[in-house]
């Protein structure tokens, strides 16, 4: 396999080349064989527009052009790295790509290639000059991979722009998603049906010992679901990511998500300082909270039928109604799940490990609830627990308010 960089900046050891050899380099450690074309040392005229090669498939300028044209021919991969003048690329790239109208014929001669993009700005233009390339790429039949920018002004300056950008977003990343799976594990929603199974347990004479065992047997399979419905949904996510207009639109319903949910949990807030929880928008359906209801009590209630039953009966129960409580509560609790999956694969510093935080995220997911059945393992009534968390509800719709507001704006960021 191999890798064509296409350098497009007049400047030796700019802070385009430094980009483009960092991509080359990575290339090369997978075993790539790369090849660095600086367009700055190779002469090439501008396209006189005489339509020869579409009657010849081939271009009647004789210059060193000719050679780009071979190796881009060579390479499954082609990059192009130029910065960004006037909110379009460099008058060398531009040259290059109107000269590259020979490929079109006799037929598709870039078709299936992948195209890859690397811009350099001072401060915008980056958006404009990548939508020119992928429409070039789209019209050549070529896999666009996305780009990747930057932006610096000196020579050189990128080096430490890139590596304080890195460090910022993967400390922002990680600190968004193990937020959000701490304030999902608060989520009211998740909160009511523990405190419903609780009480049943308590109600029936299950004894604390009895009431502990259910609850790992419950959070286990609680995250064990979780996890796998996340691992979907992200790998339904990465399998379409490499469609350009996909990655756009992902990107643009993850933001607009998050601020909508920041919105209604904002709005829950109020509607919980009023006292008026019934109007509450992010919570589980009327329908949803009577059908786990109802699954607590047949599960639960088919072992009083043998209460000198091995404790394992009681575990496997308590397993299964994690199982299917999970499945009906995910309509709730994927109001913080969703964004940050989302999030995660939007965030190119956080892509790769994507398995890794989702499982940190679940487990910070599941804390809150190994905590509450361990405290009620301590001697906690159901009832002092709910009037606990009763009070502290609003509390937990601010955060979650504000957490949807800054992941919002951490998408906000990463973009601009």
């Amino acid at each position: 396999m191999k890798i064509v960089g296409i350098l497009g900046s007049a400047r030796k050891g700019g802070n385009t080349e430094v980009l483009l050899d960092v991509a080359l380099e990575e290339a090369q450690k997978n075993g790539v064989l790369t090849d660095k074309i600086p367009l700055r040392d190779r002469s090439i005229a501008p396209c006189d527009g005489c339509l020869g090669c579409a009657q010849t498939g081939k271009c009647v300028i004789e210059d060193d052009a000719q050679e780009i044209y071979g190796k881009m021919l060579e390479a499954e991969g082609i990059i192009w790295a130029t910065p960004v003048y006037f909110w379009s690329m460099s008058g060398q790239t531009k040259t290059l790509m109107d000269r590259t109208y020979t490929l079109l014929f006799p037929k598709l001669q870039l078709a299936n290639k992948v195209g890859g993009l690397i811009l350099v700005a001072t401060a915008r233009g980056c958006t404009n000059a990548a939508n020119i390339f992928h429409m070039y790429f789209t019209y050549n039949h070529m896999f666009y991979a996305e780009f990747a920018s930057g932006y610096a002004r000196e020579k050189g300056e990128i080096k430490k722009a890139e590596e304080s950008i890195i460090e910022r977003f993967k400390s922002l990343g990680i600190l968004a998603i193990l937020t959000a799976g701490l304030v999902e594990g608060l989520n009211p929603c998740a909160f009511a049906t523990l405190i419903f199974f609780i009480s049943y347990l308590t109600m029936v004479g299950r004894k604390r010992k009895e009431i502990f065992w259910v609850g790992m047997g419950f959070t286990g399979t609680g995250f064990v679901t979780h996890l796998l419905l996340g691992l979907g949904i992200l790998n339904f996510i990465q399998h379409l990511s490499f469609l350009p207009l996909f990655s756009r639109i992902i990107y643009l319903i993850t933001f607009l998500f998050a601020l909508l949910l920041g919105i209604l949990s904002l709005y829950d807030y109020i509607q919980l300082k009023r006292g008026l929880p019934s109007k509450m928008k992010l919570q589980v359906p009327n329908f949803l909270k009577k059908r786990i209801h109802q699954t607590i009590r047949i599960r639960s209630g088919n072992l009083e039928v043998d209460r000198q039953g091995q404790s394992i009966r009681l575990f496997i129960a308590a397993i299964v109604i994690g199982f299917v409580v999970t499945l009906l509560q995910f309509t709730c609790t994927s109001q913080v799940y969703l964004p940050t999956i989302l999030f995660v694969t939007n965030i190119p510093s956080l892509r790769g490990s994507a398995v890794f935080y989702l499982i940190f995220y679940n487990l910070l997911y599941i804390a809150p609830l190994v905590i509450i059945f361990g405290i009620v393992y301590w001697g906690v009534t159901s009832e002092q627990l709910s009037f606990f968390l009763q009070r502290r509800t609003s509390t937990i719709k601010l955060l979650t308010s504000i957490f949807f507001f800054a992941l919002a704006g951490i998408l906000i960021f990463a973009f601009l």
